[in-house]
């Protein structure tokens, strides 16, 4: 459809480039190091102390993981962005569960074409 393909992730560029071999992706993972893209964004959340200590008792580091001092996580989101730097189209869900209906992505690329 002519737009070009991009990921943007919190791992390193290691990892990143290690998704992408394992994965067979034709399309880069860039690195979101300190998820500062995220938070430039607003496509961070803070978490609860609760849900902290969850993530603690199965060894998950969130500082350490995402390289800052607050205990954020990132927000899923997809955005469509015309040539002009224009948003055209976008979806974010804190749930990383739900997912955006492959269907509405593609009726949005082709009406943004």
């Amino acid at each position: 459809m002519g737009y070009q393909v991009f990921a943007v992730a919190q791992d390193t560029p290691e990892v990143n480039a290690g998704v992408m071999k394992k994965q067979k992706l034709s399309f880069p993972i860039l690195a979101d190091a300190g998820l500062k893209v995220s938070t430039d964004f607003g496509l961070v959340f803070k978490l609860d102390k609760e849900t902290v200590d969850v993530y603690k008792k199965y060894n998950i580091d969130l500082q350490k993981l995402y390289g800052n001092q607050e205990e954020i996580m990132p927000v899923p989101a997809i955005f469509l962005i015309g040539t002009d730097g224009k948003v055209r189209f976008n979806y974010a869900n804190p749930d990383y569960r739900v997912r955006l209906d492959t269907g509405v992505l593609k009726a949005a690329m082709t009406a943004y074409q």
